[in-house]
């Protein structure tokens, strides 16, 4: 039943927010010990409902359970939300160890899912008390490499290089990485600084089962792929889309499957414009085009970067970058994972989240025609 309480942390949405000016400590000490109360009665219901559900002697008995079981994990993923938010406003006005301890260990669990932002924000409040703390600084180091927060990481690295090794593989990649990224994101903020400016380029919405995401679309540099994908949301392509192939610290790939199980299909291909000299680069959060690894082989697949892929940069085509929704974004279920050989496995019954619909909201005063490529 271990698993079951560690499932509870995988989907939550955590909100640091500080408490209300004057909040009594005792008022928040108390609402802390109660959600945790109620938390941990749901947690020991989930454990007897999961043993009966498995010693069900017959299937119909068995499905019952199964069901109350299923809703109480619901509702424990709910309250453990409300557990951390109550414990993260008590530390913020009365630190203690324990709940230093309990954070630290929340923050390790967004991490170990692939939550970055979240455990950056957890860990800001946590190195305010502690800011010696190795272990801490560590995550935090992680969590900024994977968060687009170069200057963050360069700083750490200054300061800490001896602990640049305690850090995981794709980390200590990123670090090796980290002057030609920051040269790289320096060109990127400058580009949308100018592009905060003219405010105009085209913005698109999807909707998913885990809610909103607004991407903004870079027509300037990609606008091939812009025509496209503007087209292919406008007639309705992406609606009810599947995301197929998602894994953790690389991508969320959609476009191949629709939630019916029936595979997508447009008839055509379009250029790629990934070795243009003003070509994107793969940042957390990019929009980039899926490809069979052959030129001019992109259609209607696509995918969210989850961290910095600069071995992609000049190998798919980036489109566009999220603008609102990465909480969102995160919160995108895992349904494949890589193994110790570096292979590439399906996880065991995913939940496959989709995009439920897409909208077109704001886009430039002309017509958006595909061109495709030759031999289409």
């Amino acid at each position: 039943m271990k698993s079951l309480i560690a499932a509870f942390i995988v989907l939550l949405s955590l909100s640091l927010t500080p408490p209300v000016d004057g909040q009594d400590t005792a008022e928040l000490q108390a609402t802390y010990d109660a959600k945790l109360a109620t938390w941990r009665e749901t947690i020991k219901q989930v454990r007897s409902v999961g043993i009966s559900y498995l010693d069900a002697e017959d299937a119909s008995t068995a499905k019952e359970f199964r069901k109350e079981w299923a809703a109480l994990r619901t509702k424990g993923r709910a309250e453990v939300k409300e557990v951390i938010a109550a414990a993260a406003d008590l530390y913020a006005v009365k630190p203690s160890s324990d709940l230093s301890d309990f954070l630290q260990r929340v923050m390790g669990k967004f991490l170990d899912d692939g939550q970055p932002e979240k455990a950056y924000r957890l860990g800001q409040m946590l190195l305010k008390n502690d800011p010696k703390n190795e272990p801490m600084q560590i995550a935090m180091a992680s969590a900024a490499i994977k968060t687009n927060r170069f200057e963050e990481a360069a700083q750490f690295s200054e300061q800490n290089g001896q602990l640049v090794t305690e850090l995981g593989l794709i980390e200590r990649e990123l670090f090796d990485l980290l002057g030609d990224l920051r040269a790289k994101h320096q060109r990127e903020l400058e580009l949308q600084a100018a592009e905060a400016k003219t405010d105009d380029l085209p913005r698109v919405r999807f909707t998913t089962t885990k809610g909103d995401i607004v991407v903004e679309l870079f027509e300037n540099e990609a606008p091939a792929t812009v025509a496209n994908i503007i087209s292919l949301v406008e007639a309705g392509k992406y609606s009810n889309m599947m995301f197929h192939r998602v894994i953790k610290d690389f991508m969320a790939q959609t476009g191949e499957k629709y939630k019916d199980g029936q595979y997508s299909s447009v008839g055509y291909t379009i250029y790629d414009e990934c070795k243009e000299e003003d070509a994107r680069f793969h940042f957390r959060g990019s929009l980039s085009m899926a490809n069979t690894g052959q030129p001019n082989s992109g259609n209607i697949q696509f995918f969210f970067c989850h961290r910095s892929l600069p071995h992609l940069d000049g190998l798919h085509t980036v489109f566009g970058r999220i603008v609102s929704g990465m909480d969102v974004f995160e919160e995108i279920s895992l349904t494949h994972y890589i193994g110790e050989k570096g292979d590439e496995n399906a996880m065991e019954n995913p939940t496959i989240d989709h995009i439920i619909s897409a909208e077109v909201i704001r886009k430039r005063d002309h017509a958006y025609e595909v061109q495709k490529a030759v031999g289409n």
